[in-house]
């Protein structure tokens, strides 16, 4: 049996959306959501879910929601609780390419192997103790062309997803300055 949620994930392109992941020189992560929040919880889901699989911290989190564009049509439709599972591949796989290059651009600033180190919390960290915030190494990393895509987390990986987590910008919706 199919509802229509299953229907309309099976039927949206696998990467429609431009999703627009930036990690600024402080190590603050900026994250598009091409999606419409109205109240579902999508920003927090998406933070989520972007921070963990870049293994960086929630807190370290700027979501905003994308202009809606023409070229996406249906696909920025927010109803029918698909959200969640029509973003959870292309997230994963974008964020697998962003710690990639992140290893391979620390890689060449630590003089280290990619074998030998790893992300965690916003840094890369080598087997030898040494590490580099992501924000340090962003702009030569944003240059690789070549480098090696990391592996999508697993489940047994994640750290965020699956804890409960304070809904993202809920001190600004209480306190009515949240933009909407």
């Amino acid at each position: 049996v199919q509802d229509f949620t299953d229907i309309f994930v099976a039927s949206q392109q696998p990467f429609i959306y431009d999703l627009k992941i930036e990690i600024k020189p402080d190590n603050r992560v900026y994250f598009e959501l091409p999606k419409m929040e109205v109240g579902q919880g999508i920003m927090t889901t998406v933070a989520v879910m972007v921070a963990d699989n870049l293994d960086t911290a929630y807190e370290n989190m700027d979501v905003a929601l994308s202009p809606a564009q023409q070229k996406w049509g249906a696909a920025q439709i927010t109803g029918g609780s698909h959200n969640t599972r029509v973003m959870w591949d292309p997230i994963r796989i974008v964020c697998a390419k962003m710690r990639g290059q992140l290893l391979a651009a620390a890689s060449q600033t630590m003089g280290i192997p990619v074998s030998q180190l790893r992300t965690e919390d916003g840094h890369v960290v080598a087997t030898n103790g040494q590490k580099v915030t992501y924000g340090q190494i962003t702009e030569l990393a944003s240059k690789l062309v070549q480098a090696p895509t990391a592996t999508p987390k697993t489940a047994k990986d994640f750290t965020l997803i699956g804890k409960p987590r304070t809904k993202y910008g809920l001190e600004k919706i209480v306190q009515g300055t949240y933009p909407y």
